[in-house]
Parts: structure tokens; sequence; C-alpha cells
């Protein structure tokens, strides 16, 4: 009995030892999140196999390593979703209004006096991934679930949700682009120009949203 004993502790002491497999997992994730964090890109990591085809070159990656940056990413970003008219904001709006919700957490304490701002990408029209620098902010947003917020005199709509891939953006795009439909006039002549709006509005519908001729950045 007791040689049983002593056998069953030395196994599980070995099952307590890191396997070399956990220990690369660990590593890899620190490299993950030091650069969605930190902004520090890894210049030691197994970049994939590489195709090239003409002059464009395409990288097929280490599906295990791919799998370790998802698992962190969806466990870390929340994608805000932008709702009504706030679907067609100019990025650095939907950029302003993230960083609105830090601004409430900073002088509110909410968190924590090291709270640090987080990362922002727009994905589409009304999609926004957000980074936070901890996870109870990710957990606080999910949690909420949606909300509103007020930036200078306007009220936005937005609802958080676990982070979205590339494809699922795109399938979210796609349930917008049923209500929405896009008219793009090319090549208007000047004698036309004045006349374009209400043409297309006349023969199609009402127009939510109209970008400028001379689009810059802002004009999103």
């Amino acid at each position: 009995m007791e040689a049983e004993s002593g056998g069953q502790i030395g196994r599980d002491a070995r099952s307590q030892v890191p396997n070399e497999y956990q220990m690369e997992e660990d590593r890899i994730q620190e490299k993950v999140r030091a650069c969605y964090e930190e902004g520090i890109l890894s210049t030691n990591i197994d970049p994939g196999e590489m195709e090239v085809n003409g002059r464009e070159v395409k990288f097929i990656l280490n599906r295990s390593l791919d799998e370790v940056k998802v698992k962190w990413l969806k466990g870390r970003t929340v994608t805000v979703i932008f709702r009504d008219g706030a679907r067609f904001l100019p990025k650095r709006v939907k950029e302003d209004v993230i960083r609105a919700y830090e601004d409430i957490w900073i002088s509110e304490d909410t968190f924590s006096p090291e709270f640090r701002r987080g990362r922002i990408k727009v994905e589409s029209p009304n999609v926004v991934s957000y980074i936070p620098r901890a996870q109870a902010i990710t957990n606080w947003m999910l949690a909420k679930s949606s909300d509103f917020i007020d930036l200078a005199n306007v009220t936005y709509r937005t609802e958080f949700k676990p982070w979205m891939t590339r494809a699922e953006v795109r399938d979210c795009r796609k349930l917008v682009d049923l209500n929405v439909f896009w008219v793009v006039a090319v090549g208007v002549p000047l004698d036309e120009m004045l006349f374009i709006h209400v043409h297309v509005e006349r023969a199609i519908g009402k127009i939510i949203k109209a970008h400028l001729p001379e689009a810059d950045a802002s004009d999103n």
C-alpha cells in the first residue's frame, strides 16, 4: 500500500511540471500580449511558409501559433458595434467615442490608478475592435453588453461583443448591407453634379449617408 501511495505521489508530482508544449504556448502568449498591449513586434517568431506568386507574397501561418494568437484575442478583445446613425460616423469619431469611455474610467477611477489606454482598430463602418490593457476591462464591457455615451452633445448607441475574426466581421457587414444600398456615381459631368443627390434619391430612395466628392481620411 505504501509503495502504491508513493508511486501515485510521484506521478502527481510529474503531472504538475509544465511540459514543453505548455512552456512554448506560454512563450507565444507573452509575444502576443506584448504585440497587442505594448506594440512590440516579435523579431523571432515563426513566419510560416512563404509562397511567391509573381510580385505577390503569401504566408501560410503555423497553425498552432495562430491558434494561440486567436485564443488570446478572443479572450481579451471587445468588438464594439455602432448602431443606428452611429454606423456612418467618420473613423476619427469612432475612435473618439472609445477614448471617451476611457476618459470616464480614468476620471472615475473605475479600474485602477495604473489604467492605460487600449488599442483601437476600425474594422468596418460600424465595427471597431478594442483591446483593453487589462482583462477586467474586457469582462466589464462584455458584461455590460450595450451602452449609450454622450460626446459633443450627441448620444451614441454601442454594443459590446466578444472579438470577431475577419470572416465574422465580413458576415456582420453583410447583415448591415441587407438594409443599406450603396450607390457609386463615377465620372459625373459638371453640369449634372448639382442634381446628382436628388436624382439618386428620386430614382432609388432616401440617402442615409453621402460622401464628399473629394473625400479625405475623415470621411468614412
